[in-house]
């Protein structure tokens, strides 16, 4: 600019600038409505469950959902995601819905609290179903954990889905269509959500993490758990410092033909899905499982934890006869997540509070054991 002249000063039409702001909010409504429901969901929960870091969720969600499924699945790293800030969760936020119209063809939603099982004693309660008829609730529920937690970085949880794709209602009115499926491949809407939601309570707790979102149960759903210990066995043998194995999943509860059980419980002002552990009681030569003690004491920490925190989240644990590959691991459980009939929402949350005790337990441990 020469040294004498005026500065230009360009002046720019109130016009044009409405004119130009107008645009970007139509062009970002067009967006909007070209992303899948999945995603506009997504972006719901992020910002109602977690506000401080709702775009960070949502950008990493939406990097894995417009990622190419694999059979492979992803394996989220413990070292990055513990850098992640994380923020509260448990302050009430209603979920948005868009509701469709009841169109007959399927069925009707209840929403219940269930307790069925022993009563609570110290927190634990059991359902036996097994051919173990000598459990005795009073003597496995004084026996703490033996599980030793390390002061280490290295990943000591491994979180897997046997069924993958099990996954959520995106709304809730009191019945469900035909047309709801109950499964999907979409990481965003299934329980590797639930699992990601663990995750991040764990990993904010200082306990490292490997969450392995390999697909088991599709295209073939026969022979899923098989599947699944392979991929259990793949993480135990990298990392040898794994000690905790979750196996999330969610219930399907039928009340009758058509009726599907919601069950749900308030925490805190909003609802969350009630959990349910299946644990494996019996060691037999066709099924062997001689560490099924130490899983059912480490199961009965857990729930008691959960069971004090938050009455009424967690359902009395349901003994079997099977292993659910839980002999791989003194410290391996199977949690039902709610049930095809609650939201993902709830799930989310009801993730986020055993992620938050589960983390709280496993310091403990380490505390009193080291």
């Amino acid at each position: 600019m020469p040294k004498h002249s005026k500065p230009i000063v360009r002046r720019i039409p109130v016009r044009s600038i409405l004119f130009n702001g107008i645009i970007c909010v139509a062009v970002l409504g067009i967006l909007w409505s070209l992303m899948p429901l999945g995603t506009r969901a997504l972006l719901w929960i992020a910002g109602l469950q977690q506000p401080q870091a709702g775009f960070e969720y949502l950008k990493d969600s939406l990097t894995h959902a417009n990622s190419p499924s694999s059979p492979e699945g992803n394996v989220d790293s413990y070292i990055d995601d513990n850098k992640q800030e994380q923020t509260p969760f448990d302050e009430p936020a209603e979920e948005t819905f868009i509701i469709p119209a009841e169109k007959g063809d399927g069925g009707k939603v209840s929403e219940q609290q269930l307790t069925s099982g022993s009563t609570f004693v110290n927190g634990v309660a059991i359902r036996n179903r097994s051919d173990n008829q000598t459990l005795s609730l009073e003597t496995e529920a004084a026996i703490p954990p033996s599980l030793l937690i390390e002061n280490t970085d290295a990943p000591q949880v491994l979180i897997v889905h046997t069924h993958t794709t099990e996954t959520y209602m995106p709304y809730y009115a009191g019945y469900y269509n035909d047309g709801d499926s109950p499964r999907s491949t979409d990481e965003t809407l299934n329980v590797c959500a639930v699992g990601k939601a663990i995750t991040a309570q764990l990993q904010a707790a200082g306990i490292g993490v490997i969450h392995d979102t390999a697909v088991h149960d599709y295209p073939r759903y026969t022979g899923a758990y098989t599947r699944s210990a392979d991929t259990v066995a793949k993480n135990l043998e990298k990392y040898p410092s794994i000690k905790v194995i979750l196996d999330v999943h969610r219930d399907g509860i039928m009340s009758d033909e058509t009726t599907k059980v919601k069950p749900t419980a308030v925490v805190n002002g909003k609802k969350a899905a009630q959990m349910m552990l299946v644990m494996g009681v019996v060691d037999s030569k066709d099924v062997p499982h001689p560490a099924w003690r130490e899983n059912l004491h480490f199961a009965m920490a857990l729930q008691s934890r959960l069971h004090t925190a938050y009455p009424g989240v967690i359902r009395p644990i349901s003994c079997v006869s099977s292993r659910y590959n839980q002999h791989m691991s003194p410290a391996y459980i199977l949690i039902e997540m709610g049930s095809e009939a609650n939201t993902l929402g709830e799930a989310i949350y009801s993730g986020q509070l055993l992620g938050k005790e589960l983390g709280v337990l496993l310091n403990s441990l380490k505390e009193t054991v080291n």
